[in-house]
């Protein structure tokens, strides 16, 4: 396997360095779309082998799906996982995503470990051959041996949408659902993105109803109720932060009305909540001011994120 070491992303795997640096759920927060993904990773019915997880920029889906895979690592049902990023030299295209995800399973599903290192060692040209043949005889071949897993391990796809183009996305998408359609694979594969065009053109067909469920992260209540929970902490913790040197925000900060704002001013989306805390709590400005600053915006903006990133900018 150490071939196949050479050509993975590390960096697009749940537990690396680059995605410890990520947004994270905040603890107490998306705990129904935790459960569902939960309930649904443990269901081995045909239809429910993939999952689309969709939603708009901003909603959270990679935190979701970060917190899930961890989840799954610790209950040791985790398969692989692969964390897409536009632009990045290995996340953000195809070429290293069937060698990273074989070599996760290699060591997550033992069973599957013989079979993934023969293929290897049967053509060392495998590791930079074309997709299909890469998917072929590292995933679908060793998973089709239904004998050698114990239990239905679970792939997370996040950011599909994030990888190089339509086209790339599109056919990434086939060969996964062909793979399942076809050979009725033991796996469950979760799949986050933005519900571009091009990928619904492939997950929202008839075919697709009897093997893939559809759940959309939305600005729902339970949304505004976590970023309300995530506000509430983050700003105790700038707080207390300032108490300890000596800066003086008052006993109540922000005030109830001025929290209440800002959960609205968030239309359900976490960036917004994220993007405030970040703004008011750095280091090197007063935290009050800063409120100030996000506060003196247009409360009535059709597009109060991009207002917030002009102010941080200016």
């Amino acid at each position: 396997l150490d071939l196949l070491y050479r050509f993975i992303a590390m960096g697009a795997v749940h537990d690396s360095g680059e995605q410890f640096a990520e947004p994270a759920c905040h603890p107490g927060t998306r705990i129904s779309i935790l459960e569902l993904l939960s309930n649904w990773s443990r269901d081995t019915r045909p239809e429910s082998s993939i999952l689309w997880l969709h939603g708009s920029a901003g909603m959270g889906k990679s935190a979701v799906a970060q917190m899930f895979a961890g989840e799954c690592s610790r209950n040791h049902r985790l398969g692989a996982s692969f964390f897409f990023k536009r632009g990045h030299s290995e996340r953000g295209s195809w070429h290293r995503l069937v060698t990273t995800i074989a070599y996760q399973l290699a060591f997550s599903a033992w069973g599957l470990r013989h079979h993934i290192q023969h293929a290897v060692e049967e053509d060392r040209r495998v590791v930079s051959q074309a997709l299909p043949l890469q998917f072929q005889k590292l995933i679908v071949e060793p998973l089709k041996d239904r004998r050698m897993l114990e239990i239905h391990p679970v792939l997370v796809l996040d950011g599909l949408d994030e990888c190089q183009d339509p086209e790339t996305q599109q056919h990434i998408l086939q060969l996964f659902v062909a793979a399942i359609r076809d050979h009725q694979l033991p796996i469950r594969i979760l799949i986050a993105s933005r519900p571009e065009p091009h990928i619904c053109e492939v997950l929202k067909t008839t075919e697709m109803f009897s093997i893939c469920r559809l759940v959309e992260l939305s600005a729902n209540k339970e949304a505004y109720e976590d970023i309300r929970t995530y506000l509430h902490a983050k700003f105790s913790k700038i707080h207390s932060r300032c108490s300890a040197d000596g800066i003086d925000l008052g006993d109540v900060w922000p005030l109830p009305d001025t929290l209440e704002d800002l959960v609205r001013r968030s239309s359900g989306t976490f960036i917004y909540a994220a993007t405030v805390i970040r703004f008011v709590g750095d280091q090197y400005s007063h935290p009050a001011e800063q409120l100030d600053s996000v506060l003196s915006l247009d409360p009535e903006s059709t597009a109060p994120l991009d207002d917030l990133y002009t102010q941080i900018l200016s």
